[in-house]
């Protein structure tokens, strides 16, 4: 999660949902993310976006999560809490 974290902050915006959108990643489909990456540190960051999606610090668009193989890796996991 860190990582990805590292990596928001780059850009401009004052949360990381912010930083998420006008870093272009949500409109970048499988390429978010820094340029690159192996498979493995692709993987790893990917791993932390998906903690980020769970606790709803980056809300990603249906088009997105659509066109992403997170999709079924989210369903996997226990649904948030409201609250």
């Amino acid at each position: 999660m860190a990582r990805v974290l590292d990596w928001l902050s780059q850009f401009p915006g004052d949360s990381w949902q912010e930083h998420w959108l006008l870093g272009g990643s949500d409109t970048a489909g499988k390429q978010w993310g820094p340029p690159g990456l192996t498979q493995s540190q692709r993987c790893r960051l990917t791993a932390g976006l998906s903690t980020l999606i769970v606790r709803r610090a980056v809300r990603r668009s249906y088009a997105w999560l659509c066109g992403s193989r997170l999709l079924g890796g989210l369903r996997r996991l226990p649904a948030a809490q409201p609250g």
